[in-house]
């Protein structure tokens, strides 16, 4: 979907975005301000240097780090592909870091649920925005890492596993983590201080 066509999309996203916010409809403003702005994000950046800059990064620290463990990575960071041959394996397998390992969904989300979330300021969403891609991306990098790993000492048998199962669960889990941390340690030390009484 290219932009023209999202521009509608996109004016009628903030538009009902407002209309929650000026009528103080908080759930709902949270709600549609953090979808609408991940949906959109997602389909505006894909295919951009954005997401590019994340794959061939991602490629490029992998591929060092597994040097240093002596684990066998050939990177085509050009085109976000990187070769790998294994243990267990005759030849090669090509692991592409496309949308889904680049982090930009996640890093999407993050943004979404940070900006639209209506009991932080202005400067404990700059900071969560910063601190909050950093480690998502951190995150992101050590699926990556296991899921090479796993195909390293596993073979190309273990692909569905490795990316389905292990990288998917420790990332998921690891990002329940961050979710708490960021938002709902936050939120619930805001509701402790706004019930505390005063005097």
């Amino acid at each position: 979907m290219d932009l023209i066509n999202l521009f509608p999309v996109f004016v009628l996203w903030a538009g009902v975005t407002v209309f929650f916010r000026i009528h103080r409809i908080w759930v709902f403003y949270f709600l549609w301000g953090a979808i609408g702005f991940t949906v959109l994000a997602a389909f505006m950046l894909q295919g951009t240097f954005v997401e590019i800059a994340l794959s061939r990064t991602a490629i490029k620290i992998i591929t060092c780090f597994n040097s240093a463990m002596n684990i066998p990575v050939m990177p085509f960071a050009d085109v976000g592909t990187m070769l790998m041959t294994g243990t267990l394996m005759s030849g090669y397998t090509s692991l592409e870091i496309g949308t889904e390992c680049s982090g930009l969904l996640e890093i999407a989300v993050f943004w979404g649920l940070t900006l639209f979330y209506p009991v932080f300021d202005l400067k404990r969403k700059v900071k969560t925005l910063v601190v909050g891609s950093i480690m998502i991306y951190f995150v992101n990098l050590l699926r990556v890492q296991l899921i090479v790993t796993a195909i390293f000492l596993g073979g190309r048998d273990t692909i569905f596993v490795a990316h389905t199962i292990l990288g998917r669960g420790v990332f998921f889990l690891m990002m329940i983590i961050l979710y708490w941390y960021f938002f709902t340690r936050k939120t619930l030390f805001y509701i402790d201080r706004q019930s505390a009484p005063e005097g």
